[in-house]
């Protein structure tokens, strides 16, 4: 993957997060109607996920990496599971968002990037 060295790590990051979300939605639909081809699609978006992960993390620090992609993943997986599954959504669970979103934001401006 020496193609993406040039490219923004962030760029490649919100890439992978995609992936991610998308993996993790279509494991819940692979799950509930056992649908085999969305499953082995789910692998291949993960796989590509921590593919992309190992390249962001020559350029960026670990920590906010990966705050920042379990963040976002969290984030719309909440959303998703929300308005596509049909999930909960309390106040606990938005209140516990919004402290996820506060930690992640709260490593980026502590962090640099070498």
């Amino acid at each position: 993957m020496n193609f993406l060295a040039n490219i923004n790590p962030w760029l490649i990051l919100s890439v992978s997060i995609v992936f991610e979300v998308i993996g993790t939605l279509l494991f819940k639909y692979s799950s509930q109607n056992n649908h085999t081809i969305s499953g082995i699609v789910s692998i291949i978006m993960y796989i590509l996920t921590f593919s992309l992960m190992w390249q962001v993390s020559k350029k960026l620090e670990v920590s906010i990496t990966y705050a920042v992609w379990s963040g976002a993943g969290i984030l719309l997986i909440t959303i998703f599971g929300w308005l596509v599954f049909n999930e909960n959504m309390s106040s606990i669970k938005f209140i516990s968002i919004l402290l996820i979103i506060a930690g992640v934001i709260g490593l980026n401006l502590n962090g640099t990037t070498h």
